[in-house]
Order: structure tokens, then sequence, then C-alpha cells
């Protein structure tokens, strides 16, 4: 997929715990910084309605994932949140920066797009024996879990998508395996 647009995979460089006890502050790029504290815990990232929550830094390719939220996911819920965020890195990768999302509104499809390659992901992680049918289902349980609620234009300001979106861009990475696919949420594959 890079190859083919001359482009080079790069891993993201790290990845922080925020809301973990015994960890202080986060600090992030001027980007990425939109806190709020509530109930004692930070919440974190493009996304308030669903804090607390886990997300990618485009400003710095790093991973910001919520120790709260993380410590109640069973195996499956953890590999897709991370493998979504995963998602967001290589769409910024290839060329889809926030900037982009925010100029052509197209605030679900860029979140359905990062679902399609949680899916990729899963199902990377299932043919290598590390997840199990359970783990799947509750992969693709968390993602409906989040979504938004049915009528929310995809054009709307941090729209993910109904559930039913993202239960059906989910599978078309995990049904395919192939993160082409990934690409016809913007119509670019």
């Amino acid at each position: 997929m890079f190859a083919k647009q001359g482009l080079t995979y790069t891993n993201p460089p790290y990845y922080y715990w925020y809301n973990r006890p015994g960890y202080g502050w986060l600090h992030t790029p001027r980007r990425c910084d939109i806190y709020r504290k509530r109930d004692g815990l930070i919440w974190a990232g493009f996304s308030r309605e669903y804090a607390p929550n886990s997300f990618y830094c485009p400003a710095n390719d790093d991973f910001y994932f919520d120790w709260s939220l993380w410590k109640t996911l069973r195996r499956g819920a953890a590999v897709v949140v991370a493998g979504h965020e995963w998602g967001h890195h290589v769409q910024h990768l290839l060329g889809w920066p926030e900037r982009d999302r925010v100029r052509r509104r197209m605030y679900a499809n860029y979140e359905l797009m990062a679902d399609c390659y949680a899916g990729v992901f899963v199902r990377h992680e299932r043919d290598l024996g590390e997840l199990t049918a359970v783990d799947v289902n509750d992969a693709r349980r968390l993602l409906e879990l989040f979504g938004d609620v049915e009528r929310i234009p995809w054009s709307k300001a941090r729209s993910h998508g109904s559930c039913a979106d993202r239960r059906k861009w989910f599978a078309r990475g995990y049904g395919t395996g192939d993160p082409q696919a990934c690409a016809k949420v913007f119509g670019r594959a």
C-alpha cells in the first residue's frame, strides 16, 4: 500500500498512558492538547464525547491511551482501540491529516476508515493466533458501543458514524484483511 504510493511506513515512535495512578500530568503538542478535568480524571483527545478515551496525535505520531478506560477492556476490545488509533497513524502517513478531514467535512468518514484499519489489525492478530473468536466479537461490540446516535450527519464535527456504520467498516477490514479496502470509505481506492 505504501510502496505503491512511493511512501515508507514508519511505526509510531511512542505511546503514553494518562489517568494512570502514579503518572503525572500529560503533555502533548499544542495541536493535541484538549484537557478537561472531570471527576479527577483527564479527559483528552480530539473527541470529548467519548471520554475517557484514547487518541492518536498527528503532531508527533504518538498514541495516548487512557488507563481508566484501558484497564476495563477485555483483550479484543483493547486490540481494537489500539488498532483504531493505529488506523489514524496510517491515515496520517498516507496524507489524510486532520485539516483535510475538517476542510472536507468528512468527520465520520475519517473515523470509519480508522475502524476499517482496526478490522485489518484485528484480523492480523487473529491470523497470528493472538485473538480468539470471542476476542474478535468483543472488538466489534466495543466499536458499536461508541457509535453515534442514529441520524447524526456524517458531516457533524466529532461524528464517528452510527453503530451500523462502525460495524460495517470494521467488518470490511476484518473480512478482507486488506488495508487497501479501507480507502474506499473516502472513495479513493
